[in-house]
C-alpha cells in the first residue's frame, strides 16, 4: 500500500470523520495559523491526516487513534481583526482512510502544531474489500435498518430507513465501503461502533 507524509490533526473527542464526508471545525489559534502557512505555501488544496482524539479531554491518558482519514483542506476562517476570543474555523472534505505508521505522533505536540508523521493509505478506488466484510456490513446495516425503521415514529423516516435498506442490498462489493462510511456516518450509534468501523474496510 502507498505510504505518504502528513500533517496530523487531531480531532477533539468524540469526532470521528469518515471518507466522503464533510466537516466544520473550531481549531486553536496555533493550530489555525499553521493551517494557514500550509494554505499560503501549497499549489493546491492540501491534505492533512484528520485523526481522532480516542478519549476525553479530562481523561488522564487521552490517546490518538491510529486511523485517520485523509482530508482537504477546503477552507480556513480566521477570527476578526483584533478579536482574540474568537476561534480559526476549518472546513475539511474526507477522502480516503489512512493508517498511522508506529510509533504513533505525541499527542500532547498536537496540541499547537500540525505534526508531520508517516502514513499508509488503506486502499484505492479500483481496489474492492474482501467479500466476507462486505457480506458482515451488509447484515449488521439491514438489522440496524430494520430496527430503526420499527422504532419510526413517522412514516417518512420509516419509508427513508426501508429505501436506504433496498440501496444495501443491492450495493456492489466495489461500493460497499463508500455506502459504510455515509451510513455510518449519518445514522445514530455508540461512539465506539463508530470507531471501530472507521478502519472496517
Amino acid at each position: 500500500m502507498a505510504t505518504s507524509s502528513l500533517p496530523v490533526l487531531a480531532l477533539p473527542h468524540p469526532i470521528i470523520f469518515f471518507p466522503s464526508a464533510r466537516v466544520t471545525l473550531t481549531v486553536s489559534k496555533p493550530i489555525g495559523e499553521a493551517l494557514l502557512a500550509l494554505l499560503d505555501t501549497s499549489d493546491s488544496l492540501p491534505i492533512v491526516a484528520a485523526v481522532p482524539v480516542t478519549s476525553p479531554p479530562h481523561a488522564p491518558t487521552p490517546n490518538l487513534a491510529e486511523w485517520g482519514t485523509a482530508s482537504r483542506v477546503l477552507r480556513l476562517t480566521k477570527p476578526p481583526s483584533g478579536n482574540t476570543r474568537e476561534p480559526y474555523v476549518v472546513f475539511l472534505q474526507g477522502l480516503t482512510r489512512v493508517h498511522l505508521l508506529s510509533p504513533l505522533p505525541p499527542l500532547a505536540s498536537l496540541q499547537n502544531e500540525l505534526f508531520d508523521h508517516e502514513v499508509e493509505y488503506a486502499s484505492t478506488p479500483e481496489k474492492s474489500p474482501d467479500p466476507d466484510v462486505v457480506v458482515k456490513f451488509k447484515e449488521a446495516a439491514l438489522l440496524l435498518l430494520d430496527r430503526l425503521a420499527r422504532d419510526s415514529t413517522t412514516t417518512v423516516k420509516r419509508e427513508r430507513y426501508v429505501e436506504a435498506a433496498n440501496v444495501v442490498e443491492d450495493v456492489s462489493d466495489q461500493r460497499a465501503p463508500l455506502l459504510a462510511d455515509i451510513l455510518v456516518g449519518s445514522l445514530p450509534g455508540e461512539y465506539s461502533d463508530k470507531l471501530g468501523m472507521h478502519h472496517e474496510f
